[in-house]
C-alpha cells in the first residue's frame, strides 16, 4: 500500500501544478485583454484629437465592447466626421482586432452612410460592406473594402455598383490603388450607359508631401493622380486609357489621358443624348472617331484617341467638348 501511494501522489501533484499553470495563464491572458482594450479606447479618443489639429472632427455617442476572448469589437454609436463643409455619418461602425495583431483593423459598416456637403445629400447603401486596414507605419498602409453591392443615391440619379472591391496601399512616396466591379448601372437604365468589368488603377503622387491643410499646394506644386490600365465595357464595347491628372494655379483640373478602344463612340452618344454636347459638337467628334477608326484598321492598329483637359475646357483631339468646372467651390469653402 506505500508503494502505491507513493506512486500515485507525485501524478496527483502534476494534475494540481497543471490546473494551476492553466488559472494562472487564463488571468493572465484576462489582465492583458482588458489593458488592450482600455488601451484600444484611450487610442480611439487621442486619435480623434489629434485630428481636430487638420481641422477634422470625428464623434460618436457611445462605445459598446463584445468579443471576449478572441477578438476586440468596438461599436461606435452614430459615428460622424466632419472636414469644413463635409459631413459622413453612419449609425453603426465596428472596429474589430486580434488582441495579438492591434495593427490590423477589421472594418464593418451594415447600415446606410449619408454624406452631405453644404448644398448636396448623398447616400451610400450597403450590402456586407467589410474593410480590412493593416497599419505598420506611415509608408506601409494596406486597405481594402468589398461590397456585395453598393448603392450611390444622388438627388438625381441611383448608380449600383455589383461586387465593387477596393485595394489600397502605400509606399515610400506613393499611394497605389485598384477599384474593381462587376458592373455599374445607373438609373433610370434607358438614360445612362451599361458599364461591365470596370477595372481601375491609379496611383496617387508624391502623397508623402500631403497636408490636408495646404492640399491646394500640394495638387499644384507637386502631387497629382496617375491612371493606368484602366479598362471596361460601355454597352459592351472595350474601353482603355492611361493619363495623368492634377490641377493648376486657378484650380481648374489639368490632365492628359489616351484612350483606346471603341467604347468612345457610345461615350459620345451618351453625352449627346444627355445634351451635355450638342449635335455640332457630336458631329465634329464622331468625325475624327471614325476617321482614326478607319485609318486604325487600315494599319491593323486599336483606335487610339488624345483627351486634354485645360483652362477649364476638356478636349477630343484638339476639338472642344464641353466646359470641366473649377473644384476650389465645390471642395474647399
Amino acid at each position: 500500500m506505500k508503494n502505491i501511494h507513493s506512486i500515485a501522489a507525485p501524478g496527483l501533484k502534476y494534475l494540481i501544478l497543471f490546473f494551476i499553470i492553466l488559472i494562472l495563464l487564463i488571468c493572465t491572458y484576462i489582465y492583458w485583454y482588458s489593458t488592450l482594450l482600455k488601451n484600444s479606447k484611450k487610442y480611439l479618443i487621442e486619435f480623434s484629437k489629434n485630428l481636430k489639429n487638420y481641422e477634422i472632427e470625428i464623434n460618436w455617442n457611445e462605445i459598446t465592447t463584445e468579443g471576449f476572448p478572441y477578438r476586440i469589437e468596438q461599436n461606435l454609436k452614430n459615428l460622424e466626421f466632419k472636414y469644413k463643409n463635409l459631413f459622413i455619418k453612419t449609425k453603426n461602425v465596428k472596429l474589430i482586432n486580434q488582441p495579438w495583431d492591434l495593427k490590423h483593423f477589421i472594418v464593418k459598416i451594415e447600415n446606410e452612410i449619408l454624406i452631405i456637403n453644404n448644398t448636396k445629400n448623398l447616400k451610400i447603401i450597403n450590402d456586407s460592406l467589410i474593410s480590412s486596414i493593416k497599419i505598420k507605419n506611415k509608408s506601409n498602409i494596406k486597405f481594402s473594402l468589398q461590397s456585395k453591392l453598393f448603392k450611390i443615391n444622388t438627388e438625381q440619379l441611383l448608380i449600383e455598383l455589383l461586387h465593387p472591391k477596393i485595394h489600397i496601399r502605400t509606399n515610400n512616396k506613393n499611394i497605389e490603388s485598384v477599384v474593381l466591379s462587376k458592373s455599374i448601372i445607373f438609373t433610370p437604365k434607358e438614360n445612362y450607359p451599361y458599364i461591365e468589368n470596370a477595372n481601375f488603377h491609379g496611383s496617387i503622387l508624391n502623397y508623402s508631401n500631403f497636408e490636408i491643410k495646404n492640399i491646394k499646394n500640394w495638387f499644384i506644386y507637386g502631387g497629382g493622380i496617375e491612371l493606368k490600365d484602366i479598362s471596361l465595357l460601355i454597352n459592351n464595347k472595350p474601353i482603355k486609357f492611361n493619363g495623368f491628372i492634377s490641377l493648376d494655379k486657378k484650380f481648374n483640373i489639368l490632365s492628359t489621358l489616351t484612350l483606346k478602344g471603341e467604347g468612345i463612340k457610345n461615350l459620345l452618344i451618351f453625352l449627346k443624348n444627355k445634351n451635355i454636347i450638342d449635335s455640332q459638337v457630336f458631329e465634329a467628334s464622331n468625325m475624327i472617331v471614325e476617321t482614326i477608326n478607319i485609318s486604325s484598321k487600315l494599319l491593323d492598329n486599336e483606335p487610339t484617341y488624345k483627351i486634354n483637359v485645360q483652362d477649364g475646357i476638356l478636349s477630343l483631339m484638339n476639338i472642344k467638348i464641353l466646359e470641366v468646372p473649377n473644384l476650389e467651390k465645390y471642395l474647399f469653402y
